[in-house]
C-alpha cells in the first residue's frame, strides 16, 4: 500500500506550510501516475504473451474448424469474440488448430485454419489409470480433472470388493475432462472406459510393453524405487478403494504382471494416492 510521507511543517508559517503540502501532493501524484503507467504497460505486455483462447472443435476440415455449440456460445456471448479475432481449438483426437473467426452466430462459430499442430501438448509416453471410484462424486470429478492435467491418457473405473460407488456419470465426467484438456493445453482427450469389475478390467488392459504398478498398504517396495522404469516406459497405475484391495485382488493383479508398491507410511485417500502416483509419473518422464 502506498503511503504519503510529508515533511514536518509544524514550525513553518501558514503560507509556507501550504506550499510544502502542495509540493508533496504533486510529487505523490506524479509517482502514483508513473506506477499506474508501468502496471498498464506490464499488463498489456502480459496480454500479448497469452496464447489465444482454446475451444473445442466439433468438426475440422483441411481449411476450417467449427466449434461445438456450447463453445460457440461461450466464445460469442461470454468472451465477446467477433469475426476477425484470433482463436484456437482442439479436436480431442490430437489436433490443435489456430486461425481467425470467419463466421460467427449465437451457436455457430467457424474458424479459418492458419496453422495446425498434431500431438499438441501430449506426453510422449502414455499413462493409464485404473481406479476404484471414491465414495463421493466430487472426489472422482476433481481427480479426473487433475489426472488430465498430469497427462493421463486412459482411465479405467473399476468395482472391487470394497468399492462403495457402483456407478459413474460418464457424460458428466467427459465434460469435466474436456474442460481440463482445454485449460491445460492438451489436444487428445483421454479415453474414459466404462465401469468394469476389477477382474474384467485387468484382463482387458493392454500390458505388453508397459510398466504396471498396484499400490497397496502391505507392499514392500516404494514407488520411488521404480523411477528409471517409469521414466522410460508407458505406465499403468492401479489404485484401490478407501478400504484397500483384498489379498485375492492383489494376487490377481500381480499374476497379471503388476508390481506391488507402497506410497509411504501414511494411509492416503484414493484420490490422493492416484494424484501422488500421477505427479511422480509426470516428473519422472519429464526428466528423461
Amino acid at each position: 500500500m502506498w503511503r504519503r510521507v510529508e515533511k514536518d511543517t509544524h514550525f513553518l508559517p501558514q503560507k509556507q506550510t501550504a506550499k510544502v503540502r502542495q509540493a508533496s501532493q504533486n510529487s505523490y501524484a506524479k509517482l502514483r501516475f508513473r506506477v499506474v503507467l508501468h502496471c498498464v504497460s506490464c499488463s498489456m505486455q502480459a496480454k500479448q504473451d497469452i496464447s489465444p483462447d482454446v475451444f473445442w472443435a466439433a468438426e475440422v476440415t483441411d481449411s476450417q474448424a467449427v466449434l461445438s455449440a456450447d463453445d460457440a456460445r461461450h466464445c460469442m456471448q461470454v468472451l465477446r469474440h467477433k469475426p476477425g479475432d484470433d482463436i484456437s481449438a482442439v479436436d480431442g483426437k490430437g489436433l490443435y488448430v489456430a486461425g481467425h473467426i470467419t463466421e460467427a452466430a449465437k451457436d455457430r462459430v467457424v474458424l479459418k485454419i492458419e496453422s495446425k499442430h498434431a500431438g499438441w501438448g501430449e506426453p510422449k509416453l502414455e499413462t493409464q489409470l485404473i481406479i476404484a471410484p471414491p465414495k463421493h462424486r466430487e472426489s472422482l470429478e476433481w481427480l479426473l480433472e487433475k489426472a488430465v492435467e498430469l497427462g493421463v491418457t486412459a482411465v479405467w473405473p473399476v468395482r472391487s470388493v470394497r468399492t462403495e460407488r457402483t456407478e459413474v456419470n460418464a457424460e458428466r465426467l467427459n465434460k469435466i475432462m474436456v474442460a481440463a484438456l482445454k485449460q491445460c493445453h492438451r489436444s487428445r482427450l483421454p479415453v474414459l472406459h466404462p465401469l468394469l469389475h476389477l477382474h474384467e478390467a485387468l484382463e482387458r488392459v493392454p500390458m505388453q510393453g508397459h510398466s504396471a504398478f498396484i499400490a497397496y498398504m502391505g507392499a514392500s517396495a516404494a514407488i520411488e524405487h521404480s523411477q528409471a522404469t517409469i521414466a522410460t516406459s508407458p505406465s499403468i497405475y492401479l489404485i484401490g478403494p478407501e478400504g484397500d484391495f483384498t489379498p485375492a485382488e492383489v494376487q490377481h493383479a500381480t499374476d497379471r504382471g503388476f508390481v506391488g508398491v507402497h506410497l509411504g507410511t501414511n494411509r492416503l485417500r484414493t484420490e490422493t494416492a492416484a494424484l501422488y502416483m500421477l505427479a511422480l509419473n509426470k516428473g519422472y518422464k519429464a526428466n528423461m
